[in-house]
């Protein structure tokens, strides 16, 4: 049986082996849709980045999952799924393309009977909503579970200007500290502007 994003899950007729394989828009999955960022021009002036640092235009979800029972008589969903989307890097603050991918193995059974020594099942178990979900929305929720809870670029050479003067602030905050040994005092260098910036504005007035 073929199975699509918008199928229902549990299904009426039962679990049978199954499978889905795809690569879809993001509209299709609208939570992830929510928190992904636009395009290149949605971001266009953000701390001056690059155009070659923008997410790409085109954002997706693709999987290859298929639900089969597994040895112990239990009927699971097991694959992978991978999404691209835009993200906002926490370091520049540039737009950044964020591909998360997840190894999905989830039990579809009820396991709520399980015994003690299948506690690792019941963790592993979907718990199922009144009226039960798409294979869409559990998709999204495993891809959730995977995403990095900071999204960053992959290294500081794909950071925009901001990175660079942050990193110019701490090497302006770079002292010897009470026993004498080198101490970085982060924000030392951004005191020093703000400090420039608020005597500028008094003369000024």
């Amino acid at each position: 049986m073929l199975l699509t994003p918008e199928s229902r899950l549990p299904p009426a007729e039962g679990w049978s082996d199954a499978r889905c394989q795809g690569r879809w828009e993001l509209e299709k999955f609208r939570r992830l849709q929510a928190v992904s960022t636009g395009g290149a021009e949605e971001n266009a002036d953000v701390s001056g980045g690059s155009e070659a640092q923008r997410p790409e235009a085109q954002q997706f979800v693709e999987a290859d999952v298929a639900v089969r029972r597994d040895a112990a008589g239990i009927w699971r969903l097991q694959g992978e799924a991978r999404a691209v989307l835009g993200a906002m890097c926490q370091r520049c603050l540039d737009p950044l393309t964020l591909e998360v991918s997840s190894d999905v193995d989830v039990a579809l059974d009820d396991v709520s009977g399980a015994s003690d020594g299948d506690a690792g099942v019941r963790d592993e178990a979907v718990d199922w909503p009144a009226g039960g979900m798409t294979l869409g929305e559990l998709l999204e929720d495993e891809i959730f579970l995977a995403m990095p809870q900071v999204p960053v670029h992959p290294d500081r050479q794909g950071c925009g200007k901001l990175a660079t003067r942050l990193e110019e602030f701490s090497d302006a905050g770079a002292g010897p500290g009470p026993t004498g040994e080198a101490e970085t005092r982060p924000f030392a260098g951004l005191r020093d502007l703000l400090s420039a910036a608020t005597a500028d504005r008094k003369k000024n007035d």
